[in-house]
């Protein structure tokens, strides 16, 4: 997981994921040790903000709170290409009814670094996640002073349906050949 934070390839896996559950780098070097969140080390595209001499020596998660859970997928155009074209991060929390209390929404490969997305994570909150993917968009789009996500699809990927409970700490990957 280090590695690919520290390469900052805006396609790194599982960096997305990682920005949404908050979690934190422990950076250790010739300055001492520090803290620093995941979504502050990746620049730009393979340039990242440790200094001279700093390596990452674990990944902090915090704990997840009762009904709450994260999730990551990614898009790969082709099976045997393993590089995402986009991929999203999801850390949820519900309340008793499942009504989303909490949510954090972060992207990959679609923009220069990995980033989160408080206008998608402002659409679930209040919701039962059970809203079209479609209508996500609509609504985020209409929310004042909200700019246009960086693709139109990468929305698609950060929605859960009733039907699919949320997962506990899971990866998946999609391809348009195992989505179909």
């Amino acid at each position: 997981m280090a590695g690919n934070l520290c390469n900052a390839s805006p396609a790194a896996d599982p960096v997305p994921a990682m920005i949404a559950a908050n979690a934190v780098a422990r950076v250790n070097g010739p300055s001492g040790e520090r803290d620093c969140p995941v979504q502050d080390i990746p620049v730009a595209p393979g340039h990242n903000s440790l200094a001279k001499g700093e390596f990452i020596t674990s990944i902090l998660l915090p704990a997840c709170p009762v009904n709450a859970s994260d999730a990551y997928q990614r898009f790969i155009p082709h099976t045997e290409m393993d590089i995402a074209v986009v991929s999203a991060g999801v850390s949820l929390a519900l309340d008793k009814d499942r009504i989303c209390t909490e949510a954090q929404v972060a992207i990959g490969a679609v923009v220069a670094t990995a980033l989160k997305v408080d206008d998608a994570a402002a659409c679930l909150i209040g919701t039962k996640l059970d809203m079209d993917p479609l209508d996500v968009r609509r609504k985020n789009a209409a929310r004042k002073g909200t700019k246009a996500q960086p693709r139109n699809w990468a929305p698609l990927m950060t929605t859960c349906t009733p039907s699919s409970p949320i997962p506990v700490r899971w990866v998946t990957t999609i391809s348009p050949m195992a989505a179909a």
